[in-house]
């Protein structure tokens, strides 16, 4: 399996902390590593990836939406989630 190098954009570890899971962001680079370039593309190298929760792992909202960005060759920066189909930025 191939590793990729995350760069965290400066506001995305405060957001990461408000959810006050244990573990989620190793599942958010498990499931970027395991699947890259997976989720929905919104252009611009700009991907949204879902990531199941590690609490709640039943249903749509057991999970929590990523935004990344893909940098030729193994970079990712993470910039964005989303919680409950709300947008943190």
């Amino acid at each position: 399996m191939e590793r990729h190098h995350f760069i965290q954009s400066p506001i995305y570890p405060k957001l990461i902390d408000a959810v006050r899971e244990e573990g989620l962001q190793v599942a958010i680079e498990e499931a970027i590593n395991n699947n890259p370039k997976g989720g929905k593309l919104l252009g611009g190298g700009i991907h949204k990836l879902r990531v199941t929760s590690t609490k709640r792992p039943e249903g749509k909202r057991g999970g929590y939406g990523v935004w990344c960005f893909f940098d030729e060759p193994n970079d990712i920066y993470l910039f964005s989630s989303s919680i409950n189909g709300k947008l943190r930025i």
